[in-house]
């Protein structure tokens, strides 16, 4: 063994390899710091993800390992943890909802007031219309400093969501994971 080899490294980047099937990846360390652990930021396929090493000895993932199994088996985590599209799928699912449901309402210029304004007086809908883009504006500020409109509204947005057969949890982690610029 040279004296400048890095066995841990070439242990990582064994494992890794397996882990991806034998395909092309980099490797680049992401952080440093006092401790045993160091951090790598593998890329493949146009994707990235953190790899942790730390040595054995200093440090159990056995642990952790198994949580991730029980988070999985309780539906919490996709099946394959690999595979954020689920994540970032449920996430979009969520948006759109979210979308139908505000469309919904009855507020001009929103299709839930088109529907109702046949059956409304000739008056109402002509004042109604001219104020259609207070009425939008009043809308996001009520749902953003109300806390019981906001609240009710994303609830509606979960319940849908999971009446669609999709996690709530999984549409945040995937709205975390499209928020890379806060990481």
């Amino acid at each position: 063994m040279r004296p400048d080899s890095d066995t841990r490294l070439e242990l990582l980047q064994e494992w890794l390899a397996g882990c991806l099937n034998g395909g092309r990846f980099a490797l680049s360390p992401v952080s440093a710091d006092a401790s045993f652990r160091r951090y790598f930021r593998v890329s493949a396929d146009g994707q990235t993800w953190i790899a942790m090493d730390a040595p054995p000895d200093r440090e159990d993932c056995r642990p952790f390992v198994r949580i991730a199994a029980l988070m999985r088996a309780a539906g919490l985590l996709p099946r394959s943890s690999a595979d954020v599209r689920t994540l970032a799928f449920a996430f979009l699912l969520q948006l759109q909802l979210s979308a139908f449901v505000l469309n919904l309402l009855p507020l001009p210029p929103l299709d839930g007031f088109g529907a109702l304004a046949p059956w409304l007086p000739a008056a109402w809908q002509e004042h109604a219309r001219a104020l259609s883009g207070q009425t939008v504006f009043i809308l996001f500020l009520v749902l953003w400093y109300v806390p019981a409109v906001n609240g009710a509204f994303w609830e509606t947005v979960g319940f849908l969501t999971q009446l669609l057969g999709v996690e709530r949890h999984w549409a945040v982690m995937g709205w975390h994971q499209f928020r890379f610029w806060a990481r």
